[in-house]
């Protein structure tokens, strides 16, 4: 009897049968665990877009409801410019509607959106993580701010109006829900029309567009053939 046929059968497996498992085992490790990682990313940046859009839409949501202004301020949350760390969004309802970002805390409503912690960290608001992927990538049909053309002409992730009192873009809704720019240079319905930009920094782009109307809506870059979602 060979030493291999003792082995297996006191063991079961003979020793270079267990060598090609453990090679077997490493090779689907190497595969799988950066399929997991991009899968992750992928799978953070569409819930940090999807949250996204559940702030602006709150926000809409505020202003049709109780028929008054509701602001939306952007900032960047590792290294924010006015409102708290974490913070990417502020939503105000404007109940004194005197039209200014000093909240009045007897009759304002001011709610933080923080971001997830768990979102990995090379998820963020389009030119705020260090890349920017597809520079030359026009923004979609349903954007319709006059700032924008392409992903490279985005201000802090957003096409958004700038507030003058604050610098951070945004967008107010009037009492109707329309998107209107913010006061005292542009009130006209339809000025504040917009997107927010979230990225992976690689292959992943979505945007959360608030049409001249108010409508909330979510696209995706095809990133092979240039177009949105």
């Amino acid at each position: 009897m060979t030493l291999n046929q003792r082995i297996r059968d006191g063991r079961g497996f003979t020793l270079i049968e267990m060598m090609i498992v453990v090679a077997l085992m490493g090779i689907v490790a190497a595969v799988s665990i950066p399929l997991t990682a991009r899968y992750r990313v992928s799978s953070d940046t569409r819930k940090h877009a999807h949250d996204v859009m559940a702030a602006v839409s709150y926000a809409h949501e505020l202003a049709t409801t109780f028929g008054q202004p509701v602001w939306v301020l952007f900032d960047d949350p590792d290294n924010p410019a006015v409102l708290p760390d974490r913070v990417y969004a502020r939503v105000i309802r404007d109940a004194d509607q005197s039209m200014d970002f000093v909240e009045d805390p007897v009759n304002d409503v001011v709610r933080d959106f923080e971001i997830d912690p768990r979102l990995h960290p090379s998820v963020t608001a389009y030119g705020q993580g260090g890349e920017t992927p597809f520079v030359t990538t026009g923004v979609p049909d349903d954007d319709q701010s006059p700032l924008a053309a392409t992903l490279v002409d985005l201000i802090e992730g957003t096409s958004f109006p700038i507030d003058p009192d604050t610098g951070l873009p945004g967008v107010v809704f009037d009492t109707q829900g329309l998107a209107v720019g913010f006061p005292p240079a542009n009130t006209t319905p339809g000025a504040g029309a917009g997107g927010f930009y979230i990225t992976d920094n690689n292959r992943r782009v979505y945007a959360v567009i608030v049409e001249p109307l108010g409508a909330v809506g979510l696209r995706v870059l095809d990133p092979e053939a240039g177009t949105w979602q």
